[in-house]
């Protein structure tokens, strides 16, 4: 405690001279004033007054000096700007504060102020443009605010406007002459007594009368005007002029009018061109229009054509000025009108039978009925005819699929059975295909025939037979896999055919269970219990089920792993062996190794196993675990042990160690008796550390560190773990204070915190500026200034803390601010500056708000938002005192006129009326201005676009206060033009579906969407389709532009034929060498037609109709290939054999009874009688010819043979022989002779 006392003494010593060095440094030296004063004018109307700083000074005061009168102005730093002073002599002297002191005043400065006189701006200029637009220029002049610009009349000067710019734009103004003075002004220095004056004329040009009038007409009786375009023009107003009277009949924007339906007769109109500026033009252009309305013709080319077998379409030529077409139908000799129709075509679906009569007129909604066109025709139904092609297929054993060809005009087909002779009706069908499932085995009759829903059913049909067998379903094949790891048995098989399932069942003693169904041809058991398993499978199909399958066997049997961990414990003549559990294992079988043979010692169902009264000496075991069946595991332990005198007694360990905290390293003893084996070993741990053998170490680690031992005697004998504390602390405590190094605006609690990790904290003690120490953790602090507080902490091992020292800051005045604001209207921006003094703490923020936004920090900043602006404004210092906020009110006037129209982004059929609506918050609108496509601008709010187009319209407003908006463009957008559609669709046929593609075109506002019709459907949305039926395919199509005009429909024809030519040939299979025959088939194509034809013979190219001489024997081939219009060729191909005929000869000629032999000799032709004849392939009316020896042979190869006539079955009279049969060379030889028979 003496220690303790000496240090605060030492350290209380050093920080009063600290202290007070400077306070005598500055009363030694005095209060001084400031030095070296100045004032100067940086702007027209400021004063910045400077000085040198004082040592030690906290800040100044700034007095302005009037006779004996001194004025506080301001507390700043270093400097004080003092701005919009107005004119006149200011004296100033500054002081300075020293630790709270006030100086004597400085040497005083004066300054003049003086405002500077206003000029004049100069070089100004005028400028004319677009006729009546005046533009004004001029240089900038010093210290201008603001521009006012005056206009005079009669001498008599008046106020226009005022502006921030060296420019101003006056706009359509009235024709005259204009005089103009310009003036500067500064809100402090006044006006400029002297103008610049400018003079300028305004003169309107003449407006012409539209050139190059002429007219067109289209429709009939709709006339279209048109002309050049006039100089200043906004519109053109159109005249008709009846009995010298002039009556207005439109006006437009555009070079052209039309005027629809116009009567007949001549008429006379006039056009004059308008500016909203210049007004219309005196003269006009005049035309006369004389008009004959045409007649409407008669429709030409009436036709009706039928399709479908009777749907029928009229169409006609189309008409000029016919807006629909009338159609009549002549019934019972009355005159019937069926329809009016737009188009020059007319759908009649589903016809009945007879005789039908048509007229057709066109007619005009301005011009009236034609005369009629006139058409008779009869209507027909066709007969259905029977399917051909009609076939039978078996698919998947019993499914019979049926198909045929397709029957014209067809809707459906009906399919019958045939049953026991009778027909059964069975199903419509839709297709040229049906399949019939599930089967049973037996033999089947059907019966197809077409059918309309317009010409009713096929009065044929077609036939076809067919059979269904079941299979028989095999046995699977199983084979098994046993995982003994994880006790699963698994069966797979292949796939038996048509099995839908397969059934599992386990053989037990004989009997089978059925275990589990799987559509599978594998299964797993899993987690099987051991033993033998054994398995039969059968399989499942909608034919029946198959034999059980082959038996197969899987036995599930446990690995067992050798036992962990044996372990053998001698107690005198006793010894316990133990090992870890061994998976699966039942029992373990215990041998003893004698002579090196195992004796079983005995078996457990635990983990260790006792045994007794052993002999002294070494003993060897095996430990083998056995399963549940009973089966001893290949793997096995074995463990050694001594056995020896028994010690029973386990030894006893002592330390050193003593319960206290220590400031160093401890060397820690270990000592352990026993008193009957001895100490084997001792053992010690830190901090729960692994056990090491020892008996002494040294703990330095800081900290409590725990020390754990025991010790085992010779017998085995192990004591029970002991533990003690070893705590070494050499690490002084740690003093915190919540003191942070800000200033402060009222007395505080310092509050100290000690920590010590280890030992703990035993004392803290603290000096309050400079005072003795004394004990505590609390310290409370009022003095205003910078206080001074020393602290430190001993813990309980002893360590003493270093020293600490905090500065406790307490300020509890609020800064001061003032602005530069003036109480005045300023043109621009205003640029503020706030400047905040505070003596203790100091500034620390500035803090504004304009017009009640949040307050922002700062102390320049500049107003721009228009009208009244309120500033507030505070200070804070650094030790958090708030100044009451301070208000000053910023006064600004700016903005230019809204203007918006209500123009919208999309296209339009029809002229437009635009209105311009302007605002303006202030001063209020005093004229908008628009131009057209580039046209002068003129005044107005509202007009009309008409021209087609894309036409651009720009606007602005001018306000009251001369503010001109920036020029603002808009797009009216007006499409009076149907869109134009085209399709991909040529004229000729196809083999299949047709991918149709319509391309519309629209050069204005573009396509919003294209309709198709398909043979009268209803019309659908698309670009893209698939016409897919056969036949003529009527493709109607329109489109719609974005302005919303509709094309009138198209139409074009999509022609498709699926159907292949037909080819039927009629010749004979055999034909006489030398023969001629016509080359003659049958093609024919129902739709498309055929288009190609080729006929070949042997390879070599003919044509239908040609005569060929047959000159080679032997096989010959005929090919007929037809081609229809649409691609598809059909290839028929006949092959007939070209014979020899031979010369017969019979003897005898005339054949008498039943009995004996008879020859007939065939005799070749001349160029043929080299070759041989091929014996065995001739036989004489099917009995063959059998030569009986060898000089036989020879004579029939030359065409001599002899016949048994018991083998032919003679009638008398004339009976024809033949003799057929082949050459060596494979040619057909056919030799025939009538003989008589008697």
């Amino acid at each position: 405690m003496k220690k303790m006392r000496k240090l605060p003494a030492i350290i209380s010593l050093l920080l009063f001279i600290q202290l007070l060095l400077p306070v005598m440094g500055v009363y030694a030296a005095g209060l001084q004033a400031p030095t070296n004063i100045k004032v100067y004018e940086r702007y027209p109307g400021s004063a910045v007054v400077e000085w040198d700083a004082v040592p030690y000074s906290s800040g100044y005061k700034v007095y302005r000096l009037s006779g004996e009168t001194k004025t506080l102005a301001a507390q700043p730093t270093t400097n004080k700007a003092f701005i919009s002073l107005k004119e006149g002599t200011y004296t100033f002297a500054v002081s300075a504060i020293v630790s709270g002191q006030e100086s004597p005043l400085s040497a005083p400065v004066s300054i003049e102020i003086i405002y500077p006189e206003m000029q004049a701006p100069g070089n100004i200029q005028s400028k004319v443009e677009r006729f009546y637009d005046l533009t004004l220029t001029w240089d900038s002049a010093s210290y201008v605010h603001y521009y006012k610009i005056y206009k005079v009349v009669n001498g008599v000067r008046t106020l226009v406007t005022t502006t921030e710019k060296t420019t101003h734009a006056f706009t359509t103004m009235p024709e005259g002459h204009y005089i103009y003075e310009i003036t500067s002004y500064n809100s402090i220095f006044g006006e400029s007594e002297q103008a610049a004056r400018v003079e300028a004329d305004i003169v309107y040009p003449d407006m012409e009368a539209p050139a190059n009038l002429k007219y067109t007409v289209a429709n009939g009786n709709d006339v279209t005007l048109s002309w050049d375009r006039s100089n200043h023009a906004n519109k053109y107003n159109i005249y008709k002029v009846e009995d010298n009277k002039r009556t207005l009949v439109t006006s437009t924007t555009n070079l052209n009018v039309t005027l629809t339906n116009v009567p007949e007769g001549i008429h006379f109109y006039e056009v004059t061109s308008y500016s909203y500026t210049f007004k219309e033009s005196e003269n006009a252009a005049g035309i006369e229009v004389p008009l004959i309305h045409p007649d409407v013709l008669v429709p030409g080319n009436l036709n009706l054509s039928i399709t479908n077998g009777n749907d029928g379409t009229l169409t006609w030529n189309k008409v000029n000025y016919a807006t629909n077409y009338k159609v009549y139908q002549i019934i019972d000799g009355s005159r019937v009108l069926l329809t009016q129709t737009p188009y020059p075509q007319l759908s009649l679906p589903n016809m009945e039978e007879g005789n039908y009569i048509y007229e057709v007129t066109g007619y005009s909604d301005r011009f009236g009925e034609s005369a009629s066109a006139r058409l008779e025709q009869q209507v027909i139904h066709p007969d259905m005819q029977k399917p051909e092609g009609f076939s039978g297929s078996v698919l998947n054993v019993d499914t019979l699929y049926l198909k045929w060809n397709k029957v014209e005009y067809a809707t459906s087909y009906k399919l019958y059975q045939i049953i026991n002779g009778e027909r059964k009706f069975v199903s419509d069908i839709n297709n040229t295909y049906t399949a019939i499932n599930n089967l049973p085995e037996g033999d089947y009759v059907y019966e197809i025939t077409s059918y309309s829903d317009r010409f009713g059913e096929s009065a044929q049909a077609s036939l076809v037979e067919a059979t269904i067998i079941h299979p028989e379903i095999a046995a699977p094949y199983v084979q098994v896999y046993v995982n003994q790891e994880a006790k699963s048995i698994a069966l797979w098989w292949d796939v038996v055919d048509f099995a839908t399932s397969y059934d599992i069942y386990q053989v037990v003693d004989g009997v089978r269970t059925l275990i589990q169904p799987t559509p599978n041809t594998r299964i797993v058991f899993n987690n099987m219990p051991y033993g033998s398993y054994t398995y039969e499978v059968i399989a499942h199909s909608k034919y029946g089920d198959s034999p059980f399958s082959n038996q197969v066997t899987g036995n599930v049997e446990p690995v067992l792993e050798a036992p962990e961990a044996p372990k053998a414990t001698a107690n005198g003549n006793d010894v316990v062996l133990s090992w870890d559990p061994v998976k699966d294992a039942d029992s373990y079988n215990v041998y003893e190794e004698v002579n090196g043979e195992r004796v079983l010692v005995g078996n457990t169902s635990d983990e260790s196993l006792t045994l007794k009264g052993l002999e002294s000496g070494e003993h060897t075991y095996v430990i083998v675990p056995v399963s549940p069946a009973g089966t001893e595991s290949s793997s096995s332990s074995t463990v050694i042990v001594e056995v020896g005198e028994n010690d029973t007694t386990a030894p006893v360990t002592e330390s050193n160690v003593v319960d206290t905290w220590k400031r160093e390293a401890l060397s820690v003893e270990l000592t352990a008796t026993d008193d009957l084996s001895g100490v084997a070993n001792t053992y010690y741990s830190l901090n729960g550390t692994d056990f090491i053998e020892g008996t002494s170490l040294v703990v330095s680690e800081a900290g409590v560190t725990t020390v754990s031992f025991y010790s085992v005697d010779k017998a085995g004998n192990e004591e029970a773990v002991k533990t003690v504390d070893v705590k070494i602390d050499e690490a002084p405590p740690v003093t915190t204070s919540n003191v942070t190094d800000a200033w402060l605006n009222e007395s505080y609690l310092l509050k100290l915190t000690a920590t010590d990790d280890l030992s703990g904290v035993k004392e803290t003690y603290y000096s309050l500026n400079g005072a003795e120490y004394v004990k505590g953790a609390t310290v409370f602090v009022s003095n205003p200034g910078v206080n001074t507080v020393s602290f430190l902490s001993v813990d309980n091992a002893g360590n003493v803390e270093e020293v600490k020292t905090e500065e406790v800051k307490i300020d509890t005045v609020a800064p001061e601010t003032v602005s530069n604001v003036t109480d005045q209207w300023n043109q621009g921006e205003v640029a503020v500056e706030l400047t905040a003094t505070d003596d203790l703490s100091g500034v620390a923020q500035t803090f504004y708000s304009i017009n009640g936004v949040e307050f922002v920090e700062g102390t320049a900043f500049a107003v721009t938002e228009e009208g009244i602006n309120e500033v507030s404004f505070y200070s804070v210092d650094n030790a958090g005192n708030v100044e009451e906020v301070k208000t000053v009110e910023v006064k600004i006037d700016k903005t230019v006129p809204e203007t918006v129209s209500n123009v919208s982004d999309q296209w339009n059929q029809r002229e437009v009326a635009v209105e311009l609506t302007a605002t303006d918050a202030l001063s209020g609108v005093a004229q908008t201005f628009y131009s057209i496509n580039g046209s002068e601008f003129v005044e107005g709010t509202t007009f009309t676009v008409t021209e087609v187009g894309v036409n651009e319209v720009k606007f602005y407003s001018v306000d009251h206060a001369g503010n001109a908006e920036e020029v603002k463009a808009a797009e009216v957008k007006i499409d009076t033009e149907a869109p134009e559609t085209v399709s991909n669709v040529i004229d000729q046929w196809n083999k299949g579906e047709v991918a149709v593609e319509l391309t519309a075109t629209d050069d204005l506002s573009g396509i919003a969407k294209t309709f198709y019709s398909i043979n009268g459907s209803e019309f659908a949305e698309g670009k893209a389709f698939t016409v897919s039926e056969e036949g003529v395919n009527d493709v109607k199509f329109y489109s719609v532009d974005n302005a919303g005009n509709i094309e009138e429909s198209k139409i074009v024809e999509v022609k498709i034929d699926k159907t292949a030519p037909t080819v039927s040939i009629d010749v004979q299979s055999e034909q006489e060498l030398g023969s001629t025959f016509t080359l003659d088939y049958l093609a024919a194509d129902n739709l498309s037609g055929i288009a190609v034809e080729e006929v070949t013979l042997n390879g070599k190219a003919y044509q239908k109709g040609d005569q060929i001489t047959l000159d080679e024997p032997g096989a010959s081939k005929l090919l007929v290939t037809v081609t229809d219009a649409a691609g598809w060729t059909t290839q028929v191909e006949k092959e007939f054999v070209v014979y020899i005929p031979a010369t017969l000869e019979v003897l005898p000629k005339v054949i008498k009874g039943n009995k004996g032999i008879f020859t007939v000799k065939a005799i070749l032709p001349t160029d043929l009688q080299k070759y041989s004849f091929d014996v065995s392939s001739f036989t004489l009316n099917g009995v063959a010819a059998d030569p009986k020896n060898n000089g036989l042979q020879k004579q029939a190869e030359k065409g001599h043979f002899k016949f048994e006539r018991e083998d032919f079955d003679w009638k008398k009279g004339e009976v024809t022989l033949e003799l057929r049969g082949y050459l060596d060379n494979g040619y057909l030889v056919i030799a025939k002779k009538t003989v008589e028979v008697k």
